[in-house]
């Protein structure tokens, strides 16, 4: 433990004595330039004046030996820029738009004159990119105002950005893009300096961000691709940076919203068996207030946004026709154990269950046997969400900010088949959000600040059945075996018969991640000469209570068509003659387990952007992050020892002994960057860094928590319906099912990690050249690529070799481990030799 504190301090150490940037500085930004006279030559100890035009807040510095001035931690704004000094007129810079971290540069020249004499030149907006080799593009407020924006989610116009795409995911997922091919887990996203990543494991929150600010509230935000600065990390897609809107001098109220109504929908290709049009009715609607509550010094900003939406869609299900129901089939049924042939048109007996679920179906809509169940389901949507933020100017040298958001969203999902023979489906899912953040920059001197952030945010998002809380299997179906606590359940078990629309419960219901994340971080800034220097540190300590284990509540399967006589094709029905015996091939039953999950993850980084000569930019930074591996809060977590072929039970002690992975602290991630002037209107551009993943939201597939023996994933495979231990339906399940002594590993779903296993790595890389054609339009042109090693993957260790030709050895002997059942594997890729970028191209943005 000594050593491992030796070593951090020393590596802390080192990166705080080196040179760092300035450049991009949480939510915040730059400004800097050299101020001359008129036949160029510096000016020395002259006074720098920075004001923001909205809120009349000021600060000011001197010039250094060399001429040049810097103000960190600029919030992004419009500003007036002025430097005087006496025996010279003043010089001012008008309309200077400062943007979320970039390093605005503002050249002033200074005439001879007085000081009542003013010599005004207008800054407007920087359109290359001369001091950062960082590729990105920042999304001003005006424009997030007046662009259409996807369902109002503010995330969209990323994909504006060159190298941007939507994932799979993207319409279901807020926030969910791939950047430069990479997974769209990768990427970061901050709001005013402090994370803002969604950290359930499953992702039910609706979005890849605790918090999506409406576009009106939102004052800028820049998407980072590649080569960003050392401060970002964590991730190695894209880094979103959102800067909350402030309030200014003025008092500001402004209102929406958006309405859509059925009248607009049509009925569709797929039209209901009615004839009626699906409806879609969608309410969004909200405002926002700022303004000053101190004039020159403290000021707020406030916005709500809620969201009402109802909408149908044409469901189709195959569902027993009504003869079916009353046991007549259409060819000749075997009872399985008692031999007995029912010719076609003969009605067969059917257990008590089968007749209740079967009579708790709706009619068929149509006549046919298949798709012959067509209805509209709707979908209910009910959202909100606030946030506020009060930003104070304490003194000159003192500003500090305070941030809330908060959200509630709530979707009803109907099943496709209504009433108690239903409910597949996910039934109602939720998110609830609460994110604080505090700030506080202080400037040490004309050349150094300090700044303080810390963000804590919690979620609690996951989603029920509909027949959660509803009569029990026993009550309800006579079903036995099943738990019954409240968090569990009510309703028909899944009843999943092939060739037919599942009935009951879906079988991965309930789940839920509620994870809670806290973040501090420190920055000192400091800056001489032709550096611009940044060193910092930055904390996360994440715990989220996870429940994804499943079926909860009971899975039963026909699929093995023991009805089917001697001789017979096969068939459909037999399954469903199957279910009406109550023969299922399999059923299986987990018991419950709600993991507290720990990681705790350090970051540490140094960057120094150097202008070497008035045309070429410098960019140097270096990373070190440590992430422990995940270890559950009361030591309920196994995993499987290869060595040993036995599962490795977690236990007080170190990480390893707690978490059964070894640390891995090893990730050092340097970041190098250069920017060249060709021209005035050409800028040539590169870099190479180093990033890190440290999580990825695979549900429950890399929690090993839910594993055995605290977890038992009990699956019964029935071959021969004579057995004497065959259980059917109506028998229900074996009261010790799921006891966690029973736990058997050839019958048991066992989930691996290597005790070695790494943070995934991935090296990524551009060159580019910018051009301004003419005022304001700019051509990028770029080769952008990257290597990922280390990707976790989902792989079965214990995969089982192809049989021989006649196919005589057993599954079991054919695999490597025979004393263990298929072992999905959470593993990492490590090619064993060079590999192509996973990645690459030649974007070109105008």
């Amino acid at each position: 433990m000594l050593k491992r504190v030796i070593r951090v301090s020393v590596c802390a150490v080192l990166m705080w004595c080196l040179p760092v940037s300035a450049h991009a500085q949480f939510e915040t930004a730059a400004v800097g330039g050299i101020v001359s006279d008129a036949s160029g030559a510096v000016v020395a100890a002259a006074k720098v004046t920075l004001t923001n035009v909205a809120t009349g807040v000021s600060a000011t510095a001197m010039t250094d030996a060399s001429g040049t001035y810097e103000f960190f931690t600029v919030r992004i704004g419009t500003y007036v820029v002025t430097a005087e000094k006496a025996g010279f007129s003043l010089a001012l810079a008008d309309n200077v738009q400062v943007s979320i971290g970039a390093r605005r540069r503002v050249d002033l020249a200074l005439a001879v004159g007085v000081l009542s004499e003013t010599v005004t030149v207008s800054a407007g907006t920087d359109v290359l990119d001369t001091d950062t080799s960082q590729r990105g593009q920042t999304i001003r407020g005006a424009d997030l105002q007046k662009l259409p924006v996807i369902n109002r989610e503010y995330s969209a116009l990323a994909l504006l950005t060159t190298g941007v795409r939507p994932s799979a995911l993207a319409s279901s997922r807020e926030g969910s893009f791939n950047v430069n091919g990479l997974r769209s887990t990768f990427n970061n996203f901050f709001i005013d300096g402090v994370d803002n990543n969604a950290y359930g494991t499953s992702n039910q929150g609706f979005s890849n961000q605790v918090m999506q600010p409406a576009p009106d509230a939102v004052g800028e935000f820049q998407v980072v691709t590649n080569n960003m600065s050392a401060e970002y990390g964590r991730a190695a897609g894209a880094t979103v940076n959102v800067a909350y809107r402030s309030g200014n001098n003025q008092f500001h109220l402004g209102a929406w919203e958006c309405f859509r109504d059925s009248s607009l929908t049509s009925e569709g290709y797929f039209k209901p068996a009615t004839g009626q049009a699906p409806t879609f009715d969608r309410n969004q609607f909200g405002g926002v207030i700022g303004g000053p509550l101190a004039r020159n010094r403290a000021f707020f900003f406030g916005d709500f946004e809620g969201l009402r939406q109802n909408r149908t869609t044409v469901s189709t299900s195959t569902i027993p026709t009504m003869a079916q129901r009353d046991g007549v089939f259409s060819v000749a049924v075997r009872h399985p154990q008692t031999g007995q042939v029912y010719p076609a048109g003969t009605p067969v007996p059917m257990s008590a269950f089968a007749a209740k679920v079967l009579r708790d179906l709706p009619e068929p809509t149509s006549s046919g046997t298949a798709n012959n169940y067509v209805a509209l389901t709707t979908q209910k949507t009910v959202s909100n969400k606030a946030g506020g933020m009060i930003d104070v100017v304490i003194n000159p040298n003192w500003t500090s900010f305070g941030r809330f958001g908060w959200r509630s969203s709530e979707v009803l999902d109907q099943a496709g088949i209504p009433g108690p023979s239903g409910g597949d489906g996910n039934g109602t899912t939720y998110a609830d959000n609460l994110q604080i953040a505090v700030g506080s920059t202080y400037v040490v001197d004309s050349s150094s600040l300090l700044e303080f952030r810390l963000g804590w945010s919690r979620t609690e998002a996951g989603k029920n059945p509909p027949a959660l809380g509803s009569a029990s299997a026993l009550d309800a179906y006579g079903i036995s075996g099943l738990p019954t606590d409240p968090r569990v359940a009510g309703g028909l078990p899944s009843q999943l018969i092939t060739g037919y629309t599942t009935l009951g419960r879906q079988a991965t219901n309930p789940q839920w991640q509620w994870p809670t994340v806290f973040n501090p971080k420190i920055n000192y800034t400091r800056s001489w000469g032709r550096h611009s220097a940044k060193a910092g540190y930055e904390f996360q300590h994440i715990q989220t209570q996870v429940q994804d284990v499943n079926p909860l509540y009971g899975r039963d399967q026909y699929a093995s068509q023991f009805s089917r006589p001697t001789g017979a094709a096969a068939n459909n029905v037999y399954n469903l003659a199957d279910f009406m015996f109550g023969m299922r091939g399999t059923f299986a039953l987990s018991n419950i387990l709600v993991a507290d999950m720990r990681q705790n993850i350090h970051f540490l980084y140094a960057q120094d952007d150097i202008r070497v000569n008035d045309r070429l930019t410098v960019n140097l930074g270096l990373r070190y992050e440590y992430a422990t591996s995940m270890w559950e809060k009361n030591n309920v977590l196994s995993n499987f020892d290869p060595a040993g072929l036995k599962m490795v039970v977690a236990r007080d002690g170190n990480l390893k002994d707690r978490s059964t992975i070894n640390p891995d602290r090893n990730n050092f991630g340097p970041r190098l960057g250069l920017a060249y002037t060709l021209t005035p209107e050409t800028v040539f551009r590169g870099g190479y860094g180093i990033s890190y993943v440290h999580f990825h939201r695979e549900g429950g597939a890399n929690i090993l928590p839910m594993n055995g023996p605290q977890v038992v994933n009990a699956v019964v495979v029935q071959g021969n319906a004579l057995d004497s231990t065959f259980r059917t339906t109506q028998q229900g399940y074996p009261a010790d099912l799921t006891d966690p002594s029973k736990f058997n590993p050839l019958a048991a779903n066992i989930t691996y990690m290597p005790e070695d296993y790494r943070s995934s790595r991935v090296q990524s890389w551009h060159v580019s050249v910018q051009r301004e054609l003419f005022r304001n339009v700019v051509v990028d042109l770029a080769y952008v690529g990257n290597k990922a090693d280390g990707l976790l993957l989902f792989a079965n260790f214990n995969q089982a070799t192809p049989n021989n030709a006649a196919g005589t050895i057993p599954l079991q002997a054919r695999r490597p481990i025979s004393q263990f059942a298929p072992m999905p594997s959470t593993a990492d890729v490590r090619p064993t030799r060079p590999c192509r970028p996973s990645s690459n191209g030649a974007p070109v943005a105008v």
